[in-house]
């Protein structure tokens, strides 16, 4: 944490000696010139001024970060006896520093939610996404803009407006980037997204502890992360901390992922549609004949006789002649089960394989209810090999 001090650089030593015996690297004295002490803080340049002397004052500024300033209330008394001076404070409605954490979040959340419903949506095409999350970030943007003024959590200013581009920008980075990502991660984007959004988005926010109070990891990663991005940038258009320039080219750059996600999605997308798809060789096709009689031998007529493939379940179907003879030209070369059917006789079901270039005969049997031979046990009559 950056600690500035009214001096020389004999001064900022000896306080980063005191401050390094109380918290060893915790802090960094830098020196400032007394007629920029305050804007340093205004603008978050140093967390606190000291302006030292008989009885030193601490500049320090609520709007930058209140956690911030309570820790340095709590935390320099052990190194110094100094009075504080708020010389911004928070507004009105954000007295805590959570204010414009919960206005960051809700919006993240909706660029993340959005990401997630579309992916559902797999016939839309990325052109009729992008509109959705074009619609979605311009509502998004102008109701908690609405809401953030009505709270007076951020003030009613030209500056101010300028949030709600920054916040239409960010639901577009945030959703593309995920809507694109999702044609490469497909079943696992929704854990991509809640850590992408939540589980590292909030603890890199710099709110409402402030991003020079996070380790280092977590602060380095608030540089590039676009929700930590999107809080410096309303601090920055609202309360005129810090400069909008780096928090506005992070928001854009992830906008330009976003676009370069969606179409290398919609390139793989086509050409998964346009990819010849490999057609099966058609199968051989054979003859199956024979004859249906009664267990006593007499031809069976207009007996139904049902070829059934295993392969695709379809049927194939003919009847016997008045000789009792069958006879199908197109049955495919594989193993089947033919079922063979007459009126007052029981069905007879077998399994026939027809294979290599001969046709297959297969005569049946069938018990009929009347056949004085009808106590017999049906039985299928050789198979020839023709």
């Amino acid at each position: 944490m950056r600690i500035g001090i009214v001096g020389d650089q004999h001064r900022a030593e000896q306080l980063q000696a005191q401050l390094d015996h109380v918290e060893p690297g915790g802090f960094r004295v830098e020196t400032l010139a007394e007629a920029h002490a305050a804007d340093a803080v205004r603008e978050d340049d140093v967390a606190a001024a000291v302006l030292p002397g008989a009885d030193p004052v601490v500049l320090v500024a609520s709007d930058t970060g209140a956690t911030r300033v309570k820790f340095l209330e709590q935390f320099l008394p052990k190194v110094i006896n100094p009075t504080f001076k708020d010389i911004d404070p928070s507004p009105v409605g954000d007295a805590t520093g959570t204010g414009v954490f919960f206005y960051a979040l809700p919006i993240a959340i909706v660029a993340m939610v959005s990401a997630i419903v579309l992916l559902q949506l797999g016939a839309w095409t990325y052109r009729r996404k992008l509109t959705a999350v074009t619609i979605v970030g311009a509502f998004t943007a102008v109701v908690t803009y609405a809401i953030a003024v009505w709270q007076q959590v951020v003030p009613l200013t030209w500056n101010s407006a300028l949030l709600m581009i920054g916040t239409f920008v960010f639901v577009q980075g945030v959703g593309w980037t995920l809507t694109g990502a999702a044609a490469f991660v497909r079943q696992f984007l929704v854990p991509i997204a809640l850590t992408f959004v939540l589980v590292l988005g909030v603890p890199t926010a710099g709110a409402p502890v402030t991003h020079d109070m996070l380790p280092t990891a977590l602060g380095r990663l608030h540089e590039i992360m676009p929700l930590g991005q999107f809080i410096t940038l309303v601090r920055s258009l609202a309360s005129g901390v810090g400069s909008p320039l780096h928090p506005s080219a992070v928001l854009v750059a992830w906008l330009v992922i976003g676009g370069l996600l969606i179409k290398l999605a919609a390139v793989r997308s086509r050409r998964d549609v346009t990819a010849p798809v490999a057609q099966p060789e058609p199968a051989s096709l054979r003859r199956l004949h024979g004859m249906v009689s009664s267990l006593s031998g007499t031809p069976v007529s207009h007996a139904a006789v049902w070829v059934l493939r295993e392969e695709d379940d379809s049927v194939l179907r003919t009847a016997t002649d008045t000789s009792g003879r069958y006879s199908l030209d197109d049955v495919p070369e594989g193993t089947h089960h033919v079922l063979v059917t007459a009126r007052h006789a029981e069905p007879e079901i077998v399994t026939v394989s027809l294979h290599g270039h001969s046709d297959r005969a297969h005569d049946f049997a069938l018990r009929q209810w009347d056949d004085p031979a009808g106590n017999l046990v049906a039985e299928a009559a050789g198979e020839i090999e023709r």
